[in-house]
């Protein structure tokens, strides 16, 4: 396995948790969705105690999020080796570690881990770089939100983007595994688990393989602040030319399109142009006079 073809199995496993929430209470862990609160239980922690490193559930787990993708991409020592300790919960201490070890940067690349530095001055969230492009970074964080800007404790997994001289400017810097360790895979090293069945079943329908419809089907509101609208059903595909769209900006869904990680996306039309943006910030809009339909 090349180092690239290592960067890219543990960016996918990343990939197919987005849209994953915390738990109220440990409950239904393996669910995405189901018995979403903030009280911080999560999978990633359970199985962290599966493998025998320790019970941490219903902490803060950005970091936890990462360990539990390394491992499964690598099993659990070449994990520990990528990472340089094991298990990897606290950002403080991965910065302290790749630091001495002369692979913590100021410059992104794929596959680096990411910390994010606290207005205190010490490293207080994580994120795996999944692409580099035109002066901006793009990210898979666990407990963080969609919201612009680094939120830690936000309590879903979510694709983030940020400007690369905005990270210099606040301190951020990039932890840089050595993929060159991995080498060839045994399959019986890597850890699965028979209850991580929330991701297993997810199919690709894209707009490349998708005739999209045109025709307005509905009208719906846009509720996030600031809503990017992009060229294709994904966060790694480009802004449209009329992106971001404000909050309470109607426009009209023509068509639904699923992405790689199994999000729905709407393909939307606002002004005569159309793009893509995510279901989860576009709420249906009622009709006021029905008996005139």
């Amino acid at each position: 396995m090349t180092m690239t073809q290592a960067m890219e199995k543990v960016i996918t496993i990343a990939k197919k948790e987005v849209g994953y929430l915390e738990k109220k209470s440990n409950s239904q862990l393996d669910s995405k969705t189901a018995n979403s609160g903030y009280n911080n239980y999560t999978k990633y922690w359970r199985d962290i105690a599966t493998w025998g490193f320790g019970n941490y559930q219903a902490q803060y787990w950005c970091a936890a999020f990462l360990f539990w993708c390394f491992v499964k991409a690598f099993g659990k020592e070449k994990a520990k080796k990528l990472l340089l300790h094991a298990p990897y919960i606290s950002c403080y201490t991965a910065g302290n570690l790749f630091k001495n070890a002369n692979r913590l940067y100021s410059d992104p690349n794929v596959g680096d881990i990411v910390l994010f530095k606290k207005s205190s001055g010490v490293f207080g969230h994580t994120g795996i770089v999944y692409k580099v492009s035109n002066g901006y970074f793009y990210t898979i964080e666990g407990n963080t939100s969609s919201a612009s800007g680094v939120v830690a404790n936000g309590g879903a997994v979510a694709y983030k983007s940020y400007s690369i001289s905005g990270a210099k400017s606040s301190g951020h810097k990039f932890a840089r595994p050595d993929y060159s360790l991995v080498g060839s895979i045994d399959k019986k090293t890597v850890i699965t688990s028979k209850k991580d069945t929330t991701t297993s079943k997810n199919t690709t329908t894209s707009a490349s393989t998708k005739a999209l419809n045109k025709t307005t089907q509905w009208n719906g509101t846009i509720t996030a602040n600031n809503l990017n609208v992009r060229t294709g059903a994904g966060t790694n595909n480009n802004l449209c030319s009329f992106s971001p769209l404000k909050k309470n900006i109607v426009v009209s869904v023509c068509d639904s399109v699923k992405a790689n990680n199994g999000d729905i996306w709407y393909y939307i039309k606002y002004n005569g142009k159309y793009g893509f943006a995510h279901s989860s910030y576009i709420k249906k809009k009622k009709d006021k006079d029905k008996s005139k339909n």
